[in-house]
């Protein structure tokens, strides 16, 4: 590495330092806040919060260039990050909130549902380790299906969940052509 790359990097990494010092203060000024105890907008946008300083904190300690990709993973966490807490600020009403919720759970159980369906491929059985899958698949999926049926409606039998502050793939509704994205799964 020549000095000027040092530099830069020994400059990143004190400004780091100082968000981190940054963050780390404002935390504790958020934590004693009451309006984050009562309302689950609030309560997720703190959650957000809390993953970013996580992320701020990992960085601060990931020095060498061995950890470029790791240090790239968590500049993307953090700018995904960055852009729901946006979104989540300038829409006052609960909508975002919600869907982010309903996001969340129907991306728990895609994934609790294919490993129970890969464990029966299998003809094994479910190990203790993931019982409480079957647990929440059980307890949880008419709940999580009726969520996707009110924020992502089917369309041509299927569900097209589409990222839930992003909204849907280009062109792929009529109504939504000025989105540019392409984050959907369909299940």
């Amino acid at each position: 590495m020549s000095d000027d790359s040092i530099s830069e990097f020994d400059r990143l990494k004190k400004n780091l330092s100082l968000v981190a010092f940054y963050m780390n203060e404002l935390h504790e000024r958020l934590l004693a806040l009451p309006l984050f105890m009562n309302h689950d907008r609030e309560k997720r946008i703190l959650a957000l919060y809390q993953r970013s300083l996580a992320w701020i904190r990992t960085l601060t300690v990931l020095d060498k260039t061995t950890y470029l990709q790791a240090i790239v993973a968590s500049t993307r966490a953090l700018l995904e990050t960055t852009i729901d807490i946006v979104l989540m600020h300038h829409d006052k009403t609960t909508n975002s909130s919600e869907k982010m919720g309903a996001w969340e759970e129907s991306g728990k159980l895609k994934a609790a549902e294919a490993l129970i369906s890969y464990f029966r491929r299998s003809k094994k059985p479910i190990p203790d380790l993931y019982s409480q899958l079957v647990s929440f698949v059980d307890k949880n999926q008419s709940i999580i299906l009726n969520e996707r049926n009110i924020h992502w409606p089917c369309t041509k039998g299927k569900h097209l969940l589409e990222h839930p502050w992003i909204g849907p793939r280009r062109n792929s509704r009529p109504e939504c052509k000025w989105l540019s994205f392409n984050h959907l799964y369909i299940i």
